[in-house]
């Protein structure tokens, strides 16, 4: 909202002029960017929960050798890329490629600043890394912590807006105005392009039955996690495997699961 005594004020100097103009800006743009990060950041969580996208396994970088290891295997997908293939895109008998400048990494940041830590290579010499393409640096990638970085043809996520424009209203009786920014976009992804996720050892949770029992999703070996039943006539909870799971109070609608086992658990509610 913006009174109209401060925009007569804003006019009296360049600076106030400026300062007023930021403001606008920052106060309609932040939150829009911060909704556009977590539109696209829930995109690729949504295709890797759904099975979407290929997976490959790796280590937590703790030392010199677990670094290099990781480095060698992003340089090994990013050469396969390059190559007409179907081993990394999703649509069964698509063949499909794309040269390393088409190419992007999303990587967490712990990720980032471990690899820097342990491979000189990727700390001071990136151009002797030549298989680098974009490199996106984030908190998190996914909820749980289980993908610690994704590399993607820039065809597989698409993003395109329906709609960015700006609105205003002006308040006679108050003597303001209310600036309203409208965008409308659609992310997703394209099943035919490449793209390939490094993720930790995880368990993949389905929680039974899906109407009335809640806590599906991948987790990690060690992760705690919250299961709950809405079943007003809950009795227990089994886990199956048994052993892949630890739960806290089998008898209570909603109690807290440890993973022990990187392997799929269902847990059912009766």
């Amino acid at each position: 909202s913006i009174y109209d005594e401060d925009l007569r004020e804003a006019f009296t100097s360049y600076d106030k002029f400026d300062t007023f103009v930021n403001g606008i800006v920052n106060s309609l743009y932040s939150g829009d960017a911060i909704m556009e990060y977590a539109l696209v950041r829930g995109t690729i969580e949504s295709a890797f929960v759904q099975g979407y996208i290929k997976e490959t396994s790796i280590t937590p970088i703790t030392d010199k050798t677990s670094g290099q290891q990781f480095v060698n295997i992003l340089k090994n997908s990013s050469d396969n890329f390059t190559e007409p293939s179907n081993e990394n895109c999703y649509t069964e008998g698509a063949i499909t490629f794309c040269q390393p400048e088409n190419q992007i990494i999303i990587m967490r940041n712990d990720v980032n600043n471990a690899l820097a830590t342990w491979v000189e290579a990727w700390a001071f010499n990136k151009e002797k890394l030549s298989f680098i393409p974009q490199i996106i640096k984030v908190n998190q990638i996914d909820n749980n912590g289980v993908i610690a970085a994704i590399l993607f043809d820039d065809a597989w996520l698409q993003i395109r807006d329906k709609m960015f424009r700006t609105d205003t209203i002006f308040n006679q009786y108050e003597l303001y105005w209310n600036y309203f920014l409208h965008h409308r976009l659609m992310a997703g992804i394209i099943n035919e392009a490449n793209a390939r996720v490094f993720v930790y050892d995880y368990a993949k949770v389905t929680t039974s039955p899906a109407e009335t029992a809640t806590g599906t999703g991948n987790y990690k070996v060690g992760t705690q996690f919250t299961i709950k039943s809405t079943n007003p006539s809950f009795a227990k909870w089994t886990a199956t495997p048994s052993a892949a799971v630890t739960i806290t109070d089998a008898n209570s609608a909603e109690t807290t699961v440890t993973v022990n086992e990187a392997v799929p658990v269902t847990i059912t509610a009766s």
